[in-house]
C-alpha cells in the first residue's frame, strides 16, 4: 500500500511539474513576443493583414532577430521610407533564420520599432515566411530568404499564394545577386521603389 501511495504521489507530482512548466513556458513566449503576432506554422494572419492594407502600398519584410544587418535594414525602412511616405505599411516578420535566433527576444525588435503605428510585427519560428519566398523570389541559395524587403502596390490582394512583389531586394551576398542591396544603397532603391509604386 505504501509504495502505491509513493507511485501516486510521485505521478502527481510529475503531472503539476508538467502543468508549470507548460504554463511558465507559455508565460515566456508571450513575453519574449512582446506585441508580434506569432504565425504558428501558418501565414493566415499574416494574409489578412496584408490585404486589409489593400488600399495602402505596402512593404513586406523578413529579418532575423538575431542578425544586425536586419536590424540596420529595419531601421533604414522606418527612417527613409516611413518618415517620408504616410501611406506605406510595413508586415515586419522577425524569423528564427540563425542558429542563435531562439535566444533573442523578438519583442526587443518590435519595441525599437514601437512609436511606429504603421509597422505591423510577426514572429515566425517554423520559418513559413520564408518558405512562401523561396519559389516566388527563385530564391538561389540553398538557406531560406531572409533579410529581404518585399514591395506592392496597393490594389494587389493575397488570395491563394502570396503574389509577387513590384520590386524586392535583400541583403544576403550569397544570393540574386541583381537583387542585392544594403546599407545607403538598398535606402535608395526602396526609395526610388516606393516612388513608382
Amino acid at each position: 500500500m505504501r509504495s502505491l501511495n509513493r507511485v501516486l504521489l510521485t505521478l502527481l507530482i510529475l503531472l503539476a511539474a508538467a502543468a508549470l512548466a507548460a504554463f511558465l513556458r507559455a508565460k515566456g513566449d508571450s513575453h519574449r513576443l512582446g506585441s508580434a503576432t506569432d504565425l504558428g506554422g501558418s501565414l493566415e494572419s499574416l494574409r489578412a493583414e496584408f490585404n486589409s492594407s489593400v488600399d495602402h502600398p505596402r512593404l513586406l519584410t523578413v529579418l532575423s532577430p538575431a542578425c544586425p544587418v536586419c536590424l540596420a535594414g529595419a531601421e533604414t525602412v522606418q527612417g527613409e521610407l516611413l518618415e517620408t511616405d504616410e501611406d506605406l505599411r510595413v508586415l515586419a516578420v522577425w524569423m528564427e533564420a540563425l542558429p542563435f535566433d531562439i535566444t533573442r527576444n523578438p519583442a526587443r525588435r518590435v519595441e525599437t520599432f514601437a512609436d511606429e503605428p504603421r509597422m505591423t510585427h510577426f514572429y515566425d519560428m517554423q520559418q513559413v515566411s520564408g518558405e512562401a519566398l523561396q519559389d516566388l523570389l527563385a530564391w538561389e541559395d540553398e538557406s531560406l530568404p531572409w533579410d529581404v524587403f518585399l514591395l506592392y502596390p496597393a490594389g494587389v490582394t493575397w488570395d491563394e499564394s502570396l503574389p509577387e512583389p513590384a520590386a524586392w531586394f535583400h541583403q544576403r551576398e550569397e544570393a540574386n545577386a541583381d537583387h542585392y542591396r544594403t546599407g545607403a544603397q538598398l535606402a535608395q532603391a526602396l526609395r526610388g521603389a516606393v516612388g513608382r509604386l
